[in-house]
């Protein structure tokens, strides 16, 4: 099966679910009021699969990629990128496979449940759905602005299965911040 997107629009959904990120973390306080600061990225980071920096005072620095997924909750499935595909045939590992982050956090677009876990310890889950195939596989046609083209591969796993792992946690953002973001969309 295969989907198109428009990366230039799949992106500004993703930028989104960064700021969402972004905001959630510098307006939590912890219980000796120390804030947590977050950041975007430098592009040397961004090149090795994170979009934010995440630190305070008694925790240690944590990078993070995020994901934003709109269909979600439509499909009930979370979408594994483990492979890219250009169109004249190279291969790379997809963000799943090689993202140093520390967390993986995939926002279920519009609501304010986010899932996280550490990429690494995801990692062997999905090298094995992927030769049992466990589960179903999609490819995701994007293309740029510039008429470029590639292909994300993707294992879809219910969300179900997938929350049962004990590596996957989730958190609530505050619905302030939610509206909050989701009011810049609207502009």
């Amino acid at each position: 099966m295969i989907k198109k997107y428009n990366f230039t629009e799949q992106d500004k959904v993703g930028k989104l679910g960064e700021k969402l990120i972004l905001n959630h973390y510098n307006s939590i306080k912890d219980d000796n009021g120390n804030r947590y600061v977050a950041r975007a990225t430098r592009i040397d980071e961004q090149l090795q699969g994170a979009d934010l920096m995440v630190f305070n005072q008694r925790l240690k620095t944590n990078y993070i990629e995020v994901k934003t997924d709109t269909q979600i909750e439509e499909t009930k499935n979370i979408a594994l990128e483990y492979l890219i595909e250009q169109e004249n045939g190279n291969l790379q590992t997809g963000c799943q496979m090689k993202t140093f982050a520390d967390f993986m956090m995939y926002w279920s677009y519009p609501t304010n449940f986010v899932r996280y876990w550490n990429p690494t310890k995801l990692q062997p889950y999905i090298v094995t759905w992927i030769r049992d195939s466990k589960y179903k596989t999609v490819k995701v046609i994007n293309e740029n602005q510039q008429g470029d083209k590639w292909f994300a591969h993707c294992l879809l796993v219910p969300t179900y299965e997938f929350d049962k792992l004990k590596q996957v946690n989730s958190f609530l953002v505050s619905l302030n911040v939610l509206q909050g973001v989701l009011n810049e969309e609207d502009l």
